[in-house]
């Protein structure tokens, strides 16, 4: 196999287990890799920085994190690479929308995650990432930021299966003259700025190391790592990956619930090493 140089992995479905924790088989082999091999490892997610900082400080880690689909990325000291904001005209259209069919809504800036009220929603999503959210009126939040030259990184909707679909289509509209929109499961639509994606943040990494594409190993799992998996030199889809990434992956693991990413890393090291 390739001798990599960098290690990528998404988060959510990929590199945690079913309680959206990291084993402890998961930090060995990643620490192993990296202290053992002098590869680093990047996070590369959807999640805001503060929503992974804290898996990093699990895993020892000080490497660059890709957030927000590669919307804001950050090297190691914390400088931004990367910092690309939702059009205001685009964020205002989905709030008339989200308004309309009654959903909740949450936006992203930075470390910033404001939402009108801890519903049910709110309150899984805080389960998830271990972060609570700011209550505020966004509407007010939105003007305030866009006022000062930032602006939103992330849009989350989150509802019934039944009313994503029906906000789904209309939110595609604009999809190829301002925002990405991805189904991240059937009751959460992510929208970001369409100019990034996981693979634009690969080229940026390979840019920040000083190596190429063929030099990357990467996991995923989503619809919004297929364009990454297959753009890095060995892509690989965990067991419970969607049909789509299992398509494009260079190779297979086992599902996150079986530790797909460690085993896959061991087994790996252990070639290497052979």
């Amino acid at each position: 196999m390739t001798a990599f140089k960098l290690i990528c992995s998404d988060i959510d479905g990929t590199l945690l287990n079913k309680d959206r924790a990291l084993e402890g088989i998961t930090i060995e082999q990643i620490k192993s890799v990296e202290n053992n091999m002098g590869i680093p490892f990047v996070l590369i997610s959807a999640r805001m920085p503060q929503a992974m900082r804290h898996l990093q400080q699990k895993l020892d880690n000080k490497e660059a994190l890709v957030c927000f689909n590669g919307a804001l990325i950050l090297d190691g000291n914390n400088n931004e690479l990367v910092n690309q904001v939702m059009p205001l005209e685009a964020v205002k259209s989905i709030l008339e929308q989200t308004q309309t069919h009654n959903i909740h809504m949450s936006v992203f800036h930075k470390d910033e995650w404001f939402v009108n009220k801890m519903d049910y929603w709110a309150k899984r999503e805080e389960n998830n990432t271990q972060i609570t959210p700011v209550l505020a009126d966004i509407e007010s939040e939105i003007s305030r930021l866009y006022s000062v030259q930032n602006g939103l990184h992330k849009i989350l909707l989150m509802g019934d299966a039944y009313k994503m679909d029906q906000i789904e289509q209309h939110l595609r509209e604009y999809q190829q003259a301002n925002v990405a929109v991805y189904r991240s499961k059937d009751t959460y639509i992510e929208i970001n700025v369409n100019t990034v994606s996981k693979k634009t943040a690969i080229e940026v990494l390979e840019n920040h190391y000083q190596i190429s594409k063929d030099q990357i190993m990467a996991f995923g799992d989503n619809d919004n790592d297929v364009e990454m998996l297959d753009y890095v030199g060995h892509g690989v889809a965990v067991g419970n990956a969607k049909p789509k990434v299992m398509a494009i992956a260079n190779d297979t693991t086992l599902t996150n619930k079986e530790h797909g990413v460690a085993l896959y890393l061991k087994k790996w090291t252990q070639q290497k090493n052979a």
